[in-house]
Protein backbone atom coordinates (compact mmCIF):
# COMPACT_ATOMS: atom_id res chain seq x y z
CA UNK A 1 0.00 0.00 0.00
CA UNK A 2 1.31 3.44 -0.57
CA UNK A 3 0.67 6.55 1.83
CA UNK A 4 -0.60 9.60 -0.38
CA UNK A 5 2.83 12.01 0.32
CA UNK A 6 0.81 13.93 2.36
CA UNK A 7 0.32 11.80 4.98
CA UNK A 8 4.00 11.48 5.08
CA UNK A 9 4.34 15.13 5.62
CA UNK A 10 1.84 14.32 8.42
CA UNK A 11 3.83 12.00 9.71
CA UNK A 12 7.02 13.74 9.58
CA UNK A 13 5.21 17.28 10.87
CA UNK A 14 4.04 15.25 14.05
CA UNK A 15 7.62 13.70 14.51
CA UNK A 16 9.14 17.09 14.04
CA UNK A 17 6.81 18.87 16.41
CA UNK A 18 7.48 16.73 19.15
CA UNK A 19 10.92 16.86 18.27
CA UNK A 20 11.37 13.16 17.16
CA UNK A 21 14.11 14.41 14.61
CA UNK A 22 15.29 11.25 13.33
CA UNK A 23 11.82 9.70 12.80
CA UNK A 24 10.85 13.05 10.83
CA UNK A 25 13.29 13.19 8.84
CA UNK A 26 12.81 9.40 7.38
CA UNK A 27 9.29 10.34 6.51
CA UNK A 28 9.92 13.54 4.79
CA UNK A 29 12.38 11.82 2.73
CA UNK A 30 9.80 9.47 1.93
CA UNK A 31 7.34 12.21 1.43
CA UNK A 32 9.96 13.81 -0.91
CA UNK A 33 10.33 11.24 -3.11
CA UNK A 34 6.56 10.87 -3.63
CA UNK A 35 5.91 14.20 -4.30
CA UNK A 36 9.39 16.02 -5.61
CA UNK A 37 7.78 18.78 -7.07
CA UNK A 38 5.96 19.49 -3.78
CA UNK A 39 7.51 22.82 -1.82
CA UNK A 40 5.93 21.91 2.39
CA UNK A 41 8.41 18.50 2.82
CA UNK A 42 11.37 20.51 1.51
CA UNK A 43 10.65 23.16 4.13
CA UNK A 44 10.15 20.70 6.91
CA UNK A 45 13.26 19.07 6.00
CA UNK A 46 15.86 21.72 5.66
CA UNK A 47 13.87 23.05 9.03
CA UNK A 48 14.35 19.19 10.47
CA UNK A 49 18.45 18.87 9.40
CA UNK A 50 18.66 22.20 10.92
CA UNK A 51 17.65 21.43 14.24
CA UNK A 52 19.77 18.20 14.03
CA UNK A 53 22.44 21.20 13.99
CA UNK A 54 22.91 19.33 10.37
CA UNK A 55 23.39 23.01 8.29
CA UNK A 56 25.13 21.46 5.39
CA UNK A 57 22.39 19.38 4.58
CA UNK A 58 20.08 21.70 5.64
CA UNK A 59 21.21 24.15 3.29
CA UNK A 60 21.42 21.84 0.22
CA UNK A 61 17.49 21.30 0.60
CA UNK A 62 17.41 25.18 0.90
CA UNK A 63 19.27 25.81 -2.21
CA UNK A 64 16.89 22.83 -4.59
CA UNK A 65 14.08 24.66 -2.25
CA UNK A 66 14.84 27.98 -4.32
CA UNK A 67 14.72 26.59 -7.35
CA UNK A 68 11.39 25.91 -6.42
CA UNK A 69 10.05 29.05 -4.97
CA UNK A 70 11.16 32.74 -3.81
CA UNK A 71 9.15 31.93 -0.16
CA UNK A 72 11.98 30.26 1.81
CA UNK A 73 10.69 31.14 5.38
CA UNK A 74 6.79 31.61 5.11
CA UNK A 75 4.83 33.16 7.81
CA UNK A 76 3.08 30.11 9.17
CA UNK A 77 0.56 31.61 11.21
CA UNK A 78 -1.62 28.34 10.56
CA UNK A 79 -0.03 26.56 13.13
CA UNK A 80 -2.28 27.87 16.76
CA UNK A 81 0.64 26.29 19.27
CA UNK A 82 3.46 29.23 18.94
CA UNK A 83 5.98 26.90 20.13
CA UNK A 84 5.50 24.50 17.17
CA UNK A 85 5.98 27.89 14.89
CA UNK A 86 8.53 29.06 16.16
CA UNK A 87 10.66 25.84 16.52
CA UNK A 88 9.36 25.30 12.43
CA UNK A 89 10.52 29.22 11.47
CA UNK A 90 13.46 29.05 13.61
CA UNK A 91 14.75 26.18 11.61
CA UNK A 92 14.38 27.37 8.70
CA UNK A 93 15.91 30.87 9.16
CA UNK A 94 18.97 28.75 10.30
CA UNK A 95 18.62 26.35 7.28
CA UNK A 96 18.55 29.56 4.96
CA UNK A 97 21.18 31.99 6.94
CA UNK A 98 18.90 34.43 7.61
CA UNK A 99 19.77 34.29 11.63
CA UNK A 100 23.03 35.11 11.80
CA UNK A 101 22.52 37.88 9.63
CA UNK A 102 19.92 38.84 11.61
CA UNK A 103 22.20 38.46 14.77
CA UNK A 104 24.86 40.31 12.99
CA UNK A 105 22.73 43.16 12.13
CA UNK A 106 21.39 43.68 15.56
CA UNK A 107 25.42 43.29 16.91
CA UNK A 108 26.34 46.01 14.83
CA UNK A 109 23.20 48.64 15.93
CA UNK A 110 23.96 47.92 19.47
CA UNK A 111 27.89 48.70 19.01
CA UNK A 112 27.20 51.32 16.53
CA UNK A 113 24.69 53.15 19.66
CA UNK A 114 27.31 52.53 21.95
CA UNK A 115 30.19 54.28 20.06
CA UNK A 116 27.50 56.83 19.06
CA UNK A 117 25.88 57.52 22.17
CA UNK A 118 27.26 56.03 24.93
CA UNK A 119 26.46 52.20 27.27
CA UNK A 120 23.54 54.60 28.23
CA UNK A 121 21.48 53.51 25.41
CA UNK A 122 22.76 50.00 25.57
CA UNK A 123 20.34 49.41 28.18
CA UNK A 124 17.20 50.22 26.24
CA UNK A 125 18.09 48.02 22.95
CA UNK A 126 18.59 44.88 25.17
CA UNK A 127 15.36 45.35 27.06
CA UNK A 128 13.69 45.76 23.62
CA UNK A 129 14.64 42.19 22.56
Amino acid sequence: MRLNPRDSLGIGAGHFFERRFEEAKAALLLALEEAPGWVPPYRFLASCYAQMGRLDEARDIVKRLRAMTPVIVPRAMYWRNPDDRELYLQGLRLAAGEQSSTMASRLGAILAAIVTSGADTLLPMIAAG
